[in-house]
């Protein structure tokens, strides 16, 4: 009796992060989607220590360019000499960076319009709306050629154009989710001790709405990393020579004839780290869906 009663006092003592762990843990698609993730990040993120950026990544040297695979250059060389796996473990680094960076950036943005909107509804709610459904309705393409044409082209720069895109689909899913919690009891006794408002969205309303927000970006991040990779293709993103896999895809188009390869690695590169976010969100989606607790 004694043990059953601390089972379940122990169980109780649960954080709900940590619930939600458990739940995740049982998605075996979802872990296999977190470890690939983990695994690439840890490869292109410690790259400093085995491979040497300027000789390998920067330098050109067009004596050996479209080489093939040798054990000097594993994945062989590019049209400028360069080892390709080594521009391919750095550019994972910048286009890695990007996607989350901007996905935060879009999730803080948006995830506090969205609060605002919702809890205090009305006028305002309506305003805030409006104006997101502007940015909603403008291609995602041309905002980030007005953003960068006006800015200039760099990284910080392509990650604003395309967190603009992001953030009102943030606003909106954090505001459904504040218009079904405003009304909880919890809130109004918050208001009833005379906590402001400002405290009571950041303190109560926020981390109650996160769940679907958390899903959203974590699925986003995956698709920030194909949109910064086609802006860099058509030449609005990373200025060469910095390595990054979009970039890298629009230098191969002008040998895929001849060494296709040049085009096919940064590809898988971008599939599998997207396929493993996804999977990640899935598993993510489910174990934070209350009706599945």
């Amino acid at each position: 009796m004694t043990n059953k009663t601390a089972a379940a006092g122990g169980t109780k003592k649960r954080s709900q992060a940590q619930e939600v762990w458990l739940r995740l843990r049982k998605n075996k698609q979802a872990m296999v989607g977190l470890a690939v993730f983990c695994l690439i990040v840890l490869v292109c993120f410690s790259a400093p220590l085995y491979i040497d950026y300027d000789a390998k990544v920067i330098q050109q040297n067009i004596s050996i360019k479209l080489q093939g695979p040798s054990p000097e250059h594993l994945l062989g060389t590019d049209n400028y000499g360069r080892d390709t796996l080594a521009r391919l473990i750095y550019g994972g680094r910048i286009s890695i960076t990007i996607g989350i960076a901007t996905a935060l950036s879009a999730l803080a943005v948006g995830g506090l319009i969205g609060a605002v909107a919702g809890f205090y509804g009305g006028k305002l709610d309506n305003i805030i709306m409006r104006i997101m459904d502007v940015f909603l309705g403008l291609p995602s393409v041309l905002l980030a050629i007005a953003v960068i044409a006006a800015l200039g082209s760099s990284i910080i720069n392509l990650m604003i154009a395309v967190a603009v895109s992001y953030v009102p689909i943030y606003a909106r899913v954090i505001r459904s989710s504040v218009l079904s919690i405003r009304s909880k009891e919890y809130i109004e006794s918050a208001r009833a001790v005379g906590t402001g408002d400002f405290r009571i969205i950041c303190k109560h309303i926020i981390p109650n709405a996160i769940g679907p927000l958390i899903v959203q970006a974590t699925l986003g991040v995956g698709e920030i990393i194909i949109a910064a990779a086609g802006f860099s293709f058509l030449g609005l993103g990373i200025e060469p020579p910095l390595p990054e896999w979009g970039q890298m895809l629009s230098e191969g188009r002008e040998v895929i004839r001849n060494m296709p390869s040049q085009v096919i690695y940064p590809g898988l590169c971008i599939m599998i780290t997207v396929l493993s976010l996804n999977l990640l969100g899935d598993g993510l989606r489910d174990a934070l869906d209350p009706r599945l607790k």
